[in-house]
């Protein structure tokens, strides 16, 4: 893994399985992260030991379809590190059926929440340089 020393990563999707992974390694990297997921205490829960540090932002309750709600975690990111070099997004959306591995077809539904949540959460930060 490269050195992220210093640099200012955020995880969209942190609490899902892709995201927790993701998480490890910019963490064993040494990276500032900004944790998003949009469950109110589901971070808290799981990355215990980065909550109360001052290199780690846990933006919990962040709806990533809603350009108010990523603002305010943007707005808040910044505020706290100056900045944002990377962002993983990792946020999923997909139907209960994939989730839970019931169905593999992924209709027209299903494209346009994913689409959504990738558009949704890029276009605050297109803004940042």
């Amino acid at each position: 893994m490269l050195d992220f020393a210093n640099q200012v990563v955020v995880i969209t999707g942190a609490a899902g399985n892709l995201g927790q992974a993701v998480v490890e390694a910019f963490h064993g990297a040494g990276a500032r992260l900004t944790l998003v997921d949009r469950s109110p205490d589901r971070l808290q829960k799981m990355f215990k030991a980065l909550a109360d540090s001052a290199k780690y932002f846990l933006a919990q309750s962040v709806d990533v379809t809603d350009a108010h709600s990523i603002e305010n975690m943007v707005a808040e990111t910044v505020k706290r590190f100056g900045r944002i070099d990377v962002l993983v997004n990792a946020a999923g959306g997909a139907s209960e059926g994939i989730r839970s591995g019931q169905g593999v077809e992924v209709g027209v539904t299903d494209s346009t929440s994913l689409i959504t949540v990738k558009l949704s959460t890029t276009s605050p930060l297109t803004s940042l340089k």
